[in-house]
């Protein structure tokens, strides 16, 4: 699992130094479509990793946004379809179910495709973790949304010691991560910004045309 963490975390130094604009290539490799939000301007960090956790790996962010009104920070990410054979699936499988001494791995649930999931067990506290409904699901053309307190061991940037983070997941597609940095001072308001800026990333429509998918088709 610290491979995958590291694998993200690596991807995203070597991109980090194209603005994101609608035109990313990770942005369009992940199937995304990207829309700066209203009220928000780029923000030149001293870092492109997020470490929320002492000690741990952390999490790759192409470029950052802030709210200069209210000083909310937000962190864009993108994840590309990784796409995996069936043998290296099925190896994926018995290390896993070797190492934990178990049968409970299957080839979906080891697809690199799925590491979002690791990402929130990772960092999310769990009690927490809000789902979204259907017309919220469709106005991102997404098949999972999830948002979620991050626990935060040491504040990010200096001064932020809260965040939340949106993850989007469309099967076969990609994965879009947004957190949400704030502070005590205007922790009140980061909800509503979550909802405000609702649709700064959504999957494109023609998203599942791609050969991975129509792969999957071709087998059912």
């Amino acid at each position: 699992m610290k491979f995958l963490f590291l694998l993200i975390v690596s991807s995203a130094k070597l991109v980090a130094q194209q603005k994101l604009t609608p035109d990313h290539f990770m942005v369009n490799e992940s199937n995304l479509v990207y829309k700066q939000p209203e009220g928000y301007r780029y923000f030149e960090a001293e870092t492109r990793i997020f470490l929320p956790l002492i000690g741990k790996g952390g999490l790759g962010v192409l470029d950052y946004l802030i709210n200069t009104n209210n000083d909310i920070m937000i962190g864009v990410s993108a994840i590309p379809f990784l796409e995996a054979d069936d043998n290296e699936l099925r190896l994926r499988v018995a290390l896993t179910n070797g190492v934990n001494k178990n049968n409970d791995a299957t080839m979906e649930s080891v697809h690199p495709n799925n590491n979002w999931k690791n990402i929130m067990r990772a960092f999310a506290d769990s009690m927490k973790v809000a789902d979204f409904k259907s017309d919220d699901l469709m106005s991102l053309n997404a098949d999972t949304v999830v948002v979620f307190p991050v626990r935060m061991e040491q504040p990010h940037l200096g001064k932020y010691d809260k965040c939340k983070c949106l993850i989007m997941h469309k099967d076969y597609a990609g994965v879009g991560r947004i957190l949400y940095l704030y502070h005590d001072q205007n922790e009140h308001l980061v909800d509503a910004e979550i909802r405000k800026t609702w649709g700064m990333l959504v999957f494109r429509p023609d998203s599942l045309d791609n050969p991975a998918w129509r792969k999957k088709l071709s087998t059912r």
